[in-house]
């Protein structure tokens, strides 16, 4: 026999597939290749199959078959591969199979030496190289992009099937099992691992030799800690138990690649695992695609940060396990660009050189796979097909690949048009404007339960009109353009708001305002045509009877909003309400989901399944404007990562859409907006973020501020703040 050709595992070995598919090993999971299917087959004419007895022989015959390329191919690079591995541990097996093998390729005797069933495709992850064949986790999201229509949640092998009974099955090869393989799905979820560490505990079989592929977020099940059980095997010729953690990234990236990771859990069972090294050999197992290649030299260096690359009783700072991803093809390294592949491979080159400096080892067998395929011709139609179904997944998931993963950014820029979910990276004024943003008064008509009391139970003066003007006019001297966003409490209450809406129009500036329209129907009509607009709120609860006339009136003179408030005390009032405005022409009407502001307290907005679906269900209706409707200044450009842009992009929208956590990003706020306090102190901007900047009463001590602000806020709440100038800084 050509000892570069047989294999030890067709001897010794079948893979069982959570569907009840048996195939001849995992290494071959993706060619439709199978010994046989236990839904049909007894095991014990699987284990002689035409397809396993075909295996044998062309071993024999110094074949290699087609389904075993992973291993020939990988020992062409390092020499290395599954095929070696196993034949070095069962070298007694490899001398007699001219023995116990026929000319036709059957073996008498089924000896499963090495056990990897996969009994069931139960997981608490999605990885995105995965799918619902592995993964329970994947089978929704899996059936929502098409992929597969039937397959329950939960792919399990069923004692009904010809195996017999599970246990039964497995205690008639513990005599024989010498190594175990625990892969899934995720193993330590699974009640049949426990099952096998029950039954080798039973029978002290405490030499078995057991690998763990896991995705390490759970170690304990049913009360039960696998540490406990590990601890009982023997160590008098170092741990028999190797736990490989898949870890293909740290961070937010592990939680993107690895959809379910909770990366500070993983982190924390990592370091229990590495303060077992008595008991246990941690080798992480780094799956390598295109999505974490140029990050090896960053995931390697964190993990031996945390103690689990490092001490190992057989490889010191080199155990862990650098895996090729083949499959799916469209993750494979092949779909970068070959000038950034060849920045990688110096990366990975240099990263080598400094660990052996650093620790005195040569961890160069490790990347030479990876190195090797690094090298290959780009592949244009693989690297299409993963922004394709990145989008896909991207948009199920609503996440963003090329933000979490700024080194795939190139493929985006060289295949336009199939990414198609957009991020916006970058927002400009325009025109360029200075936006004041004035909460006048603390003091309201209404005590709304979904407001926050401080806006409602104040006052109405905390400043004087002279300090406001002093205030305005520095304003004006220093912008050419300026608009003020006047809100409350209630402002049409306080004795100033005309001189104050009137001065603004006299120094060339906008000025718009929040409000329940307390006043009368003449005051409105007096001062609605100083407004670039009007946005109007309709409380059920404190219903204004003049609240519609009032509402047409503001329409007469400017842009005019109707903001309903759908409070679930008075549903009917506020649906009724919403129609009403919606008969009115040149009003734009919008249905206000009310929030959980205190939380716990769902007064008000303990909506049913059908209202919020009524909510949903609303647009915006866009009233008609006149021709002699003031100019709008409050605006802007979106621009997007695939580099369009959005001129007049609507900024509640985004905030509606959850879209505006701006976190990293350099803002102007302080540079073109400032916000006024009903106290009369300064802060940059709505969100709050930053010192206070001084107070209007003591105009001479206000710090101005001179640079913009790194944003900190999770999510920017005003439609004002998210027009002021920003931008994505990873994108530059």
């Amino acid at each position: 026999m050509d000892k570069k050709v047989v294999c030890a595992v067709p001897w010794m070995h079948l893979a069982f597939e959570p569907s009840g598919k048996v195939i001849p090993c995992c290494l071959t999971s993706t060619f439709n290749y199978f010994s046989g299917d236990l839904n049909n087959t007894p095991i014990e004419k699987i284990w002689n199959s035409e397809n396993q007895k075909k295996l044998r022989k062309q071993m024999m015959n110094g074949e290699k078959p087609e389904i075993c390329v992973k291993c020939y191919k990988k020992e062409e690079v390092d020499g290395q591969s599954g095929r070696t591995h196993h034949n070095k541990q069962n070298q007694d097996l490899i001398n007699s199979i001219k023995d116990i093998t026929t000319e036709d390729g059957a073996v008498e005797d089924m000896k499963l030496r090495y056990w990897d069933f996969r009994f069931s495709n139960l997981c608490n992850f999605k990885c995105r190289s995965c799918g619902p064949r592995y993964s329970s986790a994947w089978v929704p999201d899996a059936k929502k992009l098409g992929w597969i229509t039937k397959q329950e949640k939960v792919s399990n092998i069923e004692n009904s099937t010809n195996l017999g009974t599970k246990l039964d099955f497995l205690k008639t090869q513990v005599p024989y099992v010498k190594r175990i393989y625990f892969a899934g799905g995720e193993p330590l979820m699974m009640p049949e691992h426990w099952q096998v560490l029950e039954m080798l505990d039973k029978e002290k079989k405490y030499d078995v030799r057991i690998d763990y592929n896991t995705n390490i977020s759970k170690l304990e099940y049913g009360g039960k800690n696998v540490i406990d059980y590990w601890k009982k095997w023997d160590t008098s010729n170092g741990p028999r138990i190797n736990v490989w953690p898949s870890i293909d990234e740290i961070g937010k990236r592990g939680e993107l690649i690895r959809a379910g990771t909770h990366w500070p859990t993983v982190e924390k069972n990592l370091k229990t695992l590495a303060g077992l090294k008595k008991h246990i050999a941690i080798e992480p197992s780094i799956t390598v695609g295109a999505m974490n290649v140029a990050r090896l030299p960053e995931i390697i260096t964190h993990l031996a940060d945390l103690g689990v690359i490092g001490d190992h009783p057989h490889s010191p700072y080199q155990n862990f396990y650098l895996n090729l991803l083949e499959y799916p093809a469209h993750f494979h390294v092949k779909i970068l660009h070959n000038r950034e592949r060849v920045k990688i491979i110096e990366k990975l080159n240099k990263f080598i050189d400094e660990w052996r400096e650093k620790y005195n080892v040569d961890i160069t067998h490790r990347f030479k796979q990876i190195l090797h395929e690094l090298t290959l011709p780009h592949n244009i139609r693989e690297a299409k097909k993963f922004l394709q179904k990145t989008y896909e997944l991207d948009e199920l998931r609503k996440e963003y690949t090329f933000d979490v993963i700024p080194e795939l950014r190139p493929l985006l820029q060289s295949y336009t048009g199939i990414y198609l979910r957009k991020k916006p990276i970058a927002i400009k004024q325009k025109p360029s404007a200075f936006y004041v943003t004035w909460v006048i008064n603390n003091i309201c008509t209404n005590a709304c339960s979904y407001c926050p009391p401080m806006l409602h139970n104040g006052s109405n003066h905390h400043y004087d009109w002279d300090h406001a003007k002093k205030f305005l006019d520095h304003i004006f001297e220093q912008h050419e353009n300026v608009h003020v966003s006047i809100a409350g409490g209630e402002p049409s209450v306080c004795p100033f708001l005309p001189k104050l809406v009137k001065y603004i129009n006299e120094k060339g500036g906008t000025v718009g305002v929040t409000t329940n329209l307390a006043k009368s129907v003449r005051y409105w009509n007096d001062i609605a045509p100083y407004f670039e607009y009007i946005s109007t709120s309709y409380h059920p609860s404190f219903e204004d009877k003049e609240y519609f006339t009032k509402l047409m009136t503001c329409a007469l003179h400017t842009k005019t909003y109707s903001r309903i408030m759908m409070d679930t005390r008075h549903w009917d009032k506020s649906v009724q309400a919403y129609k009403i405005a919606c008969e009115l022409k040149h009003v734009t009407v919008e249905p206000v989901r009310i929030m959980d502001w205190i939380k716990g307290d769902f007064t008000g907005c303990d909506y049913t399944k059908e209202q919020l679906e009524w909510i949903q269900d609303k647009d915006v209706r866009e009233g008609e404007k006149k021709e002699f409707y003031k100019r709008n200044i409050i605006g802007g450009t979106l621009t997007n990562s695939d580099g369009s842009e959005i001129l007049g992009f609507n900024a509640n929208e985004m905030v509606n859409r959850g879209q505006t956590d701006f976190r990293g990003w350099s803002c102007d706020i302080g540079l073109k907006s400032i916000f006024v306090n009903f106290d009369g102190s300064l802060r940059k901007a709505n969100c709050l973020q930053g010192p206070k900047l001084g107070n209007i009463q003591d105009f001479d001590n206000i710090k101005w501020p001179t640079k913009p602000e790194i944003c900190k806020i999770a999510r920017c709440h005003c439609a004002t703040d998210v027009f002021v100038d920003k931008k994505d800084l990873s994108y530059e």
